[in-house]
């Protein structure tokens, strides 16, 4: 089996379970959790670019992101609070089991997106159409 078929498979395979990971959460998740922990993606593709691909993370990249990634948690633990405070006058609550399962796959959904972004990486001298028709 050509290993650049097998590639695009994986790569669709990632991409439509990231979009169906993407739509499970718009249930189980406000709209701002869900895009504040996918905004962590750049974090997981630099790590699976490495792993995968080999690439090179520079130290000056790696600050940046460890930097960033602090910034996404203060963000969602701030915005946990002012909602946990404003939770008396707001009649629906959500389950604290229903929010760590969207949480969590919402970090799967993306780590599958930043899987589709390194496999295309690594895909490079595939033709674009071939990419698209798998």
């Amino acid at each position: 089996m050509d290993p650049r078929f097998l590639q695009a498979q994986v790569r669709s395979a990632f991409g439509t379970i990231s979009f169906i990971l993407f739509t499970i959460n718009l249930n189980l998740l406000p709209m701002t959790f869900i895009i504040i922990i996918f905004q962590t993606n750049p974090l997981w593709s630099a790590i699976l670019g490495f792993v995968i691909n080999k690439e090179a993370v520079r130290t000056f990249e790696l600050a940046a992101m460890l930097a960033s990634f602090a910034c996404v948690i203060m963000i969602a633990v701030a915005r946990s609070t002012a909602s946990s405070a404003d939770e008396a006058s707001n009649e629906s609550t959500m389950e604290s089991s229903g929010l760590w399962l969207g949480v969590f796959l919402c970090l799967c959904h993306a780590w599958l997106f930043s899987g589709v972004g390194v496999i295309s990486r690594r895909m490079q001298n595939v033709h674009f159409i071939e990419l698209m028709l798998h």
